[in-house]
């Protein structure tokens, strides 16, 4: 879960006081939710915050601009410049700034930021837009598609799992083998949304 914070200069420019800062005010947050809303949580230390609520385990974490433009100024990443200052105005039928191809060229560092804040939020709202058409049929699809996949040993995973960051390279020469990969959820949703979309696919080629 992405908590957007507005746009404000009182955010440190080193990066370290940032990640503190981002620590101390997780906290705060999680003693509010306590002491308002008796809602247990779980300050990490890399910024993020578990939140326990009805048997379930949400992970929130900030996103800051600020720490976009110390990024960008660290890694001299001009492309992201123009990007950073744009305003957050979306809708489901706005064309994303940013493509694949510009995500991969960018440095590590930039790219995992970008990649986690900027280009899978903005896939989820999309996503959420699309589903709406459907009702529960697209949410109760993907539920059995991820519930298949999981019981041929596909892992699951989250958009901020860093296994999305390597590369597999199957040794078997039994290439219809998918055991040691992984899936992300927002990919699998993305999958079914083709399929929806173009309900004449027969099938899914499995990877090489």
């Amino acid at each position: 879960m992405a908590l957007i914070v507005e746009m404000n200069n009182k955010w440190p420019s080193d990066e370290d006081a940032l990640q503190l800062m981002k620590l101390l005010f997780m906290i705060k947050v999680s003693k509010a939710l306590l002491d308002s809303k008796k809602i247990y949580s779980k300050p990490l230390q890399n910024g993020s915050l578990d939140v326990h609520l009805h048997g379930f385990v949400f992970r929130c974490h900030l996103v800051i601009d600020k720490e976009l433009s110390n990024l960008i100024k660290l890694n001299n990443v001009t492309e992201l410049r123009e990007i950073g200052k744009k305003s957050k105005k979306r809708n489901a039928g706005s064309k994303n700034e940013l493509n694949t191809k510009m995500i991969l060229s960018f440095p590590k560092q930039v790219r995992q930021w970008v990649y986690k804040n900027k280009f899978i939020p903005e896939i989820d709202n999309q996503i959420s837009v699309f589903s709406s058409q459907f009702g529960a049929v697209y949410s109760d699809t993907c539920r059995i598609v991820k519930r298949w996949l999981g019981a041929h040993l596909i892992d699951i995973i989250s958009d901020s799992d860093d296994r999305i960051y390597q590369s597999y390279h199957k040794t078997n020469e039994n290439k219809t083998n998918l055991i040691g990969y992984c899936m992300t959820e927002i990919a699998v949703e993305l999958i079914v949304a083709h399929l929806f979309i173009s309900p004449d696919q027969k099938y899914i080629r499995a990877p090489e």
